[in-house]
């Protein structure tokens, strides 16, 4: 029994002498080499037990801009400043939790710190940008604070006009192999007045105030909600309406004689097939982020947000081969001579889409995609106040993928069916100028009207989505969500105009005889 006891007294001696508290200048560099955990979750567990000596130990250049650490006895309410401007106020609650959780500690530690902003990488960039390129640090004691009853104080000054602001905290990963992180709203609520934001939030961690400069901002809670409305009712009718006309059209061939299908309807029907789809995934993707939080994201949600980038891209393209079957319809109708064409649309349409989906899924880019929605009140003390939500999405949570993928494949996609659509208008004014027009090019009229509007329909709206952005961008995020749920619609409306047209014509129901001809030299 007394060797035992020798041996856990040389244990202790052992453990003592191996852990000794390290300088708190220090820890900075100690926790940005851990590859084990988030630099913020070992900085918060470190500075608790390092040795300090004044006030200010751990300014670092370009890292710690000012920070505070204090051994304090009280339990009353805690008020702070910086010489960067913060103002911090905390609770007399959270020093009384401390204090009963540290029992047998006289005093409990007080860390304010201020952070350099590019300390924390973002798994997402939203385009937004933090406040002063500043983040405030607060904590107490070695517990963590949730749902406070009384909430903890920040005030971040600014001296710029800066109109569109969130106040948000710091969220490491879900894992430990998961190093990243994110800036969330979540229990923050953010009071702007003059020049200054006020943050309270229900907990302690490390805060900002993201803005957005000339930027869309945040839209109110109210317009998330009629928008939400608006998406998913144009959107169920778009899949209703799409499945029908598909359906029409399949029962319509297996009642014919001769199944041989048209190419322009061929490339319609597969422009509907893409748009069944984007809708479909879409209130499937957006079911699954309403779900509880343990089941929303993972897997599912990943393969979600994959194949509804990938119905995304397969409707930009189809647009596109629209207009090059436009232009090939109404300007070389003549002449030409394409084998396999259909085949060939088919592999372009979407095979393009899946190389680009493939090559995306190699840096696992999908998941669950959040964006801020808030409610704004105007007081009669001139300050506005805004409460902060999230609505999320399974979708792509890549900026950098974003913005090459889908911005950047819609301009090229649109300017492309914009010059091609010019090239058609041109053509028609030159069919109108002459004087002795033929019936051959009055049907060329006709059909070029139907395909022109088509067009119009189906790349306009998407178009539209450079007007969510400058001073119009509330008003343009309403038309274009509008437009676009609706396309489904649309696109149903003018296959009915098409095939009473074409029975009006020839007395049953027929399609088009003017396409690209096929190898053997006839239309098909």
């Amino acid at each position: 029994m007394e060797q035992c006891l020798y041996l856990f007294l040389l244990l202790c001696l052992i453990t003592n002498s191996t852990e000794q508290p390290m300088p708190c200048h220090t820890i900075m560099d100690s926790c940005l080499s851990d590859q084990m955990l988030p630099w913020t979750r070992c900085f918060e567990h470190s500075v608790m037990m390092c040795v300090h000596r004044g006030r200010m130990p751990m300014q670092r250049e370009g890292q710690i801009l000012e920070a505070s650490i204090e051994d304090i006895s009280m339990k009353n309410e805690v008020k702070r400043n910086t010489s960067t401007g913060h103002l911090i106020h905390i609770p007399a609650e959270v020093l009384e939790r401390a204090m009963k959780r540290s029992r047998m500690e006289r005093s409990i530690r007080l860390v304010v710190s201020v952070f350099h902003a590019s300390l924390f990488k973002a798994q997402k960039h939203t385009g937004n940008e933090l406040l002063g390129n500043s983040v405030l640090g607060v904590k107490v004691g070695i517990q963590d604070f949730h749902n406070l009853s009384k909430p903890v104080t920040l005030t971040f000054r600014h001296y710029s006009k800066e109109e569109n602001g969130s106040c948000v905290f710091w969220k490491d990963g879900d894992s430990r192999q998961d190093t990243g992180g994110r800036w969330s709203t979540q229990g923050c609520q953010t009071i702007r007045m003059n020049k200054t934001f006020i943050c309270s939030c229900d907990h302690l961690s490390f805060f900002a105030v993201l803005v957005n400069p000339g930027g869309m901002g945040t839209i109110s809670d109210s317009h998330v909600l009629s928008l939400s409305y608006i998406t998913y009712i144009g959107c169920g009718l778009s899949v209703f309406f799409t499945s029908i006309a598909l359906l029409f059209r399949m029962c319509m061939r297996l009642s014919r004689k001769k199944a041989r299908d048209e190419h322009s309807m061929a490339v319609h029907l597969q422009l509907m097939a893409a748009l069944l789809l984007l809708h479909l995934l879409f209130l499937l993707s957006s079911w699954q982020a309403e779900r509880p939080l343990a089941v929303r994201g993972g897997g599912l949600c990943l393969a979600l947000g994959l194949l509804l980038h990938w119905a995304l891209l397969a409707t930009f393209t189809w647009t596109a081969l629209e207009a090059f079957h436009l232009y090939l319809l109404l300007v070389r109708v003549f002449n030409i001579y394409i084998t396999k064409y259909l085949l060939k649309l088919c592999v372009v349409g979407w095979g393009v889409p899946s190389v680009v989906v493939a090559a995306c899924a190699l840096i696992r880019p999908y998941g669950l995609y959040s964006f801020q929605a808030g409610n704004k009140t105007d007081s009669s003390a001139g300050t506005s106040t805004y409460t902060s939500t999230n609505t999320s999405i399974c979708w792509i949570t890549s900026g950098a993928v974003q913005y090459i993928t889908v911005s950047a494949y819609l301009g090229i996609v649109f300017l492309f069916s914009a010059a091609m659509l010019g090239v058609v208008l041109v053509k028609v004014q030159k069919i109108g100028s002459k004087d002795v027009q033929t019936q051959q090019m009055k049907k060329i009229s006709q059909k070029c009207v139907t395909l022109l509007g088509l067009s119009c329909v189906l790349g306009i709206p998407w178009g539209l989505a450079f007007l969510t952005y400058g001073p119009l961008s509330l008003a343009g995020v309403y038309i274009f969500t509008i437009v676009n749920s609706l396309q489904g619609v649309f696109l149903f409306l003018w296959f009915c105009s098409l095939t009473w047209k074409l029975r009006a014509a020839d007395g049953s129901i027929v399609t088009y005889q003017s396409t690209p001809k096929t190898e053997n030299g006839s239309a098909t």
